[in-house]
């Protein structure tokens, strides 16, 4: 991980809770709006560089939007944890940088956290579906799998597979 993601982690969890709108954490049995949620994506992807509809699809293929979603069906015995399914192969990176595994069941550091992955993933693999697909898998049956699930969701939403494909300016790549 480099010097400049692990100093963005280090201030995730202060900066998600600083948001005015988004309160942080949630209080006790709340839950967050469909404003706050659409509001957090909005704010994840401008601030990691991808397209907010993507992000938005991929929540909802992953969640369907439930900030407090559990996934234990893992075959490995991991479990997906939030609004973007972290993964719980991430908490000790997560928790280096002073992220909780409580923190992701907050939409807005979710949001965040599944953006900066997803960022990661496109400079990592490259075109942006072959990065949708590590978001989810490691194999790639698996990964075609979550794509097509992912552009369906897209699509239902009215947004364009070609154009959320396109990485921002920020991320400085071009979908192959």
């Amino acid at each position: 991980m480099g010097r400049s993601a692990g100093l963005w982690l280090g201030a995730l969890a202060c900066a998600a809770a600083a948001q005015a709108p988004h309160p942080s954490p949630l209080p006790p049995g709340g839950v967050p709006t469909h404003a706050d949620v659409e509001a957090c994506l909005r704010s994840a992807a401008r601030h990691h560089g991808v397209d907010a509809a993507l992000l938005r699809a991929i929540a909802q293929v992953e969640s369907g939007l439930n900030v407090r979603a559990i996934n234990r069906s893992n075959r490995n015995g991991s479990r997906d944890l939030g609004l973007m399914q972290i993964n719980s192969a991430w908490l000790p990176v997560l928790a280096r940088h002073g992220v909780r595994e409580a923190q992701l069941y907050e939409p807005c550091v979710s949001a965040h956290v599944g953006a900066w992955i997803l960022a990661a993933n496109i400079a990592r693999h490259g075109p942006v579906w072959r990065a949708v697909g590590a978001y989810n898998a490691i194999s790639p049956a698996r990964q075609l799998v979550y794509v097509r699930k992912v552009r369906a969701q897209l699509a239902r939403a009215g947004a364009s597979p070609v154009s959320a494909a396109r990485p921002s300016r920020r991320s400085g790549l071009a979908d192959r």
